[in-house]
């Protein structure tokens, strides 16, 4: 994470008021992709010790992975009944949540919009920003320019500017799957099991699908 500050935070500066996010969540994206790229996984105990002992630990109700600890921050908000935006000022943002919000949600919005465009993608997109505002800083909208030449527009507000969660939930309904997103727009992607394949697709609305076949959602 402290690393990733080279590029955006401290190689590209960014006003940390107006748009920490773009700081702190870029530096959570980017140390999460290469934590995936070097080991293949983002276990949370990742080091060296006698299984005993890893046991152990885990009985404390360690997350097993990087993203699993993403959830418990997110379910952190929910259970506090707290809302903000990524895009919120650091004035906006209850003081003890701003992790939740600047670095661990906009780490969880970055890992969706890479489902709906591609890692390659938005790697790109961050690669040409960092090349254009070296020597001078960066803003939200700045990114977002980019991003809306990638996807919707208002896939990419939902994302950054709605306060609200964006778990989506999954229920039968009639004979039907439904993957229920709540009249919310982000990228969510969906993985269908069957008898004779899985098969996996990023929505970014509700959708609803035949039950018959279909052995988990």
């Amino acid at each position: 994470h402290e690393i990733a500050h080279l590029w955006f935070g401290i190689g590209v500066g960014v006003d940390f008021l107006r748009d920490d996010f773009l700081s702190e969540g870029t530096a959570e994206y980017l140390a999460h992709v290469a934590l995936l790229e070097i080991y293949g996984e983002d276990v949370f105990l990742n080091w060296r010790a006698p299984d005993i002992m890893v046991a152990f630990v885990e009985s404390f109700g360690v997350p097993g992975t990087f993203r699993e600890a993403d959830q418990y921050n997110i379910l952190d908000l929910s259970y506090a009944g707290v809302a903000a935006a990524i895009d919120s000022t650091s004035e906006e943002v209850p003081a003890n949540f701003k992790q939740h919000i600047h670095y661990t949600k906009a780490k969880r919005a970055f890992l969706m919009l890479e489902d709906l465009i591609s890692r390659e993608t938005l790697m790109g997109i961050l690669k040409e920003l960092y090349s254009e505002k070296q020597k001078s800083h960066i803003t939200g909208e700045d990114l977002y320019r980019s991003l809306h030449e990638h996807a919707d527009e208002h896939v990419i507000d939902d994302l950054f500017k709605n306060p609200e969660g964006f778990d989506a939930s999954v229920y039968t309904d009639s004979g039907n799957i439904v993957v229920d997103l709540g009249g919310r727009t982000v990228p969510v992607r969906v993985i269908v099991e069957d008898e004779d394949s899985t098969t996996s697709y990023v929505v970014t609305e509700t959708t609803v699908f035949p039950r018959d076949g279909v052995k988990k959602v």
